[in-house]
């Protein structure tokens, strides 16, 4: 297999600790964050024979083939909801790649419903619930491609709400809003998941590890690493 790159997959050496990759100088004179994401492409189509056209960028923090890489899947230009794929890189070497990506779907991506019907189960779901709201605070819809606990292929709405006031008996911990997301079948308007996005819990510490100051055979000590991301979903 020969990508559009300037090496050969082919020609790498698969080890225990990944993919060895050659030095950055041989894939070009000038490292970017750009020939990161070129080649990681190349590599996941190599390893799960994903078009690299299917591959969202989603965060880039490699330079010089040090850092991470991520990427959501696609199935004809839409998001596939939990499928990507992720890549660490060190020193031109490959040592760890995540696969959430998904294969063999095949489904028409014609929806049944509008967005606008498929906006009023979620209405409907609110209301059964006995949270009023009235017009329904959308902030986005967009369809997506759902795939349930038995691996089953949707087409879905994802519909995200503004912070709706929750009515006073369903206040608890001074917890006053809601932000639901729904999930809504595209051909059916069935309400496949609800999850809230809405949260008040705060993140704090640091982020440490083990080291060796000097050499493996003295005891190691606790460290702690400076700029290191920390995620949180939600808002």
């Amino acid at each position: 297999i020969t990508p559009t790159t300037s090496f050969s997959i082919s020609d790498q050496i698969s080890t225990g600790n990944g993919f060895i990759y050659p030095t950055p100088m041989d894939v070009g004179p000038v490292i970017t964050p750009y020939d990161c994401d070129r080649i990681s492409r190349e590599l996941l189509k190599y390893l799960y024979g994903i078009n690299p056209n299917d591959l969202e960028l989603r965060r880039n923090n490699c330079l010089n083939f040090v850092g991470s890489i991520h990427y959501n899947q696609l199935y004809q230009g839409l998001q596939i909801k939990d499928a990507g794929a992720s890549i660490w890189w060190k020193n031109g070497k490959v040592v760890e790649v995540r696969s959430t990506l998904i294969e063999n779907i095949d489904i028409s991506t014609t929806p049944i419903l509008s967005s606008e019907e498929a906006s009023t189960f979620v209405h409907q779901d609110l209301h059964d619930q006995l949270i009023e709201v009235d017009p329904l605070p959308v902030r986005n819809s967009q369809i997506v491609i759902f795939s349930d606990a038995e691996e089953n292929k949707l087409l879905a709405y994802k519909i995200d709400l503004d912070p709706i006031r929750l009515p006073d008996f369903m206040v608890e911990n001074d917890m006053f809003y809601t932000a639901p997301q729904y999930w809504v079948d595209a051909n059916t308007g069935f309400i496949l998941l609800s999850t809230e996005t809405f949260h008040y819990s705060t993140v704090s510490g640091r982020i440490t590890g083990d080291i060796y100051p000097v050499n493996p055979y003295e005891p190691s000590v606790e460290v702690p690493f400076p700029n290191q991301p920390v995620e949180v979903d939600g808002n």
